[in-house]
This record gives structure tokens, sequence and C-alpha cells, in this order.
């Protein structure tokens, strides 16, 4: 499964060659902030929240 069939990126020709190039949309600069965020420990998981609710 490629990423375009997540929304992540669209497919643009590039010029004659039979090349697509891949254009980031919206969702993948999302998905980055927030796998940045947890490489920085600012997300808690899960489990802590369930936790705390308990």
């Amino acid at each position: 499964m490629n990423e375009e069939w997540f929304g992540i990126v669209a497919l643009s020709k590039e010029g004659d060659s039979d090349l697509d190039k891949r254009i980031p949309r919206k969702a993948y600069y999302v998905l980055k902030q927030f796998w940045q965020q947890i490489e920085k420990g600012r997300v808690s998981s899960l489990t802590e929240k369930q936790k705390k609710i308990r």
C-alpha cells in the first residue's frame, strides 16, 4: 500500500518522464508534528490517561 492511499501525499506528473512527484498533503505535516511530540515526551500514552480515570 502506498502513501497516496492514506491521503498523506498527492502524486504529480514530472514533465515527460514516467516518474511521479510526491507532494506532501496536510496529513503528512500533522502526523510529522504528532510523532515529533511523542519523541519529545509531550504526548502521554493512553494507558497513563486510563490510570488517571480509574
